[in-house]
């Protein structure tokens, strides 16, 4: 099995061992040894535990509120539904909100309760001070102060554009800020049917996808890809994922965001099957 066809087996795998789980089966799941024994995200992110939660008590219920994009904003930063229940929803306010939490992360901390998910590497951007100090004081407060343009409109904006827009701000980097934007696409701020629509033409390409994609076409993890190569190859995926036989019939479409998202999975899973390394999670684990 070349790297590609083990792109597309990853993809078919990994959302069969969701199924099977969804359906009652009993573990492991899948044969495959790889799978059995570490953890890898699900092939499409509105399966995951936290986008679930976010989704369900954050998205939906407060679709319609004016401070949706900032409690998208919030949900990434913190990315721990736990610390998110303690937060409520934004509905007032923003920098009163953003007060608010400031004082509920630094009793957590007094408590030496953890505030942030595992998933991601967040971080206090260099600043010698407390991780939640930092993400009040200089990310939610600057962005709550001043928000971003998309959050002032209703709709008709392009997941690039709003990408852009929170790239503006201190602690929105390319990973959170898209992160952020894969949530928004789900909302208001977003519609897939408009002539800004972009969910199958753009994607930011990480570190995990651009090895990914090195693997795939060149079987070569180290060689550079520009930002150009990455969205063409990605879009090249996503036209392949179409044709009879390379998904499961179970298996809803992809878009661009599920393309690159598995691009990220698909090398970790190869670093294991060469035996070059292997993912930080051992299965069982939250989200799996």
């Amino acid at each position: 099995m070349n790297n590609l066809e083990t792109f597309w087996y990853w993809i078919n795998e990994r959302h069969a061992i969701y199924l099977n789980r969804e359906e009652g089966q009993e573990a492991p799941w899948t044969e495959d040894k790889i799978l059995q024994s570490y953890r890898f995200c699900n092939v499409y992110r509105e399966l995951d535990v936290v986008t679930e939660w976010i989704r369900d008590n954050w998205r939906t219920p407060w679709a319609d509120h004016p401070n949706l994009w900032f409690a998208m904003c919030v949900a990434r930063q913190i990315n721990r539904p736990e610390t998110l229940k303690k937060f409520g929803f934004p509905r007032d306010n923003l920098r009163e909100y953003v007060v608010k939490i400031r004082g509920i992360m630094q009793k957590m901390r007094d408590r030496g309760e953890q505030i942030y998910g595992a998933a991601y590497i967040l971080t206090a951007g260099g600043k010698a001070m407390q991780k939640h100090l930092y993400t009040a004081d200089y990310v939610l407060m600057p962005i709550a102060k001043d928000p971003p343009s998309f959050a002032k409109t209703k709709s008709g904006w392009s997941l690039q554009g709003m990408w852009k827009g929170l790239r503006e701000y201190e602690g929105f980097g390319p990973f959170i800020a898209y992160e952020v934007v894969t949530d928004l696409r789900h909302t208001r701020y977003y519609n897939p049917h408009g002539p800004q629509a972009d969910h199958m033409k753009w994607a930011n390409a990480g570190p995990g996808a651009k090895r990914g994609l090195a693997r795939i076409y060149y079987n070569d993890k180290e060689k550079r890809l520009s930002e150009k190569e990455c969205l063409l190859k990605m879009r090249e995926l996503l036209a392949m994922s179409a044709k009879d036989g390379i998904l499961h019939p179970a298996l809803p479409k992809l878009e661009m965001r599920d393309i690159e998202h598995s691009l990220c999975e698909t090398d970790k899973y190869l670093r294991a099957k060469s035996g070059l390394g292997r993912p930080k999670a051992k299965y069982p684990g939250e989200g799996t």
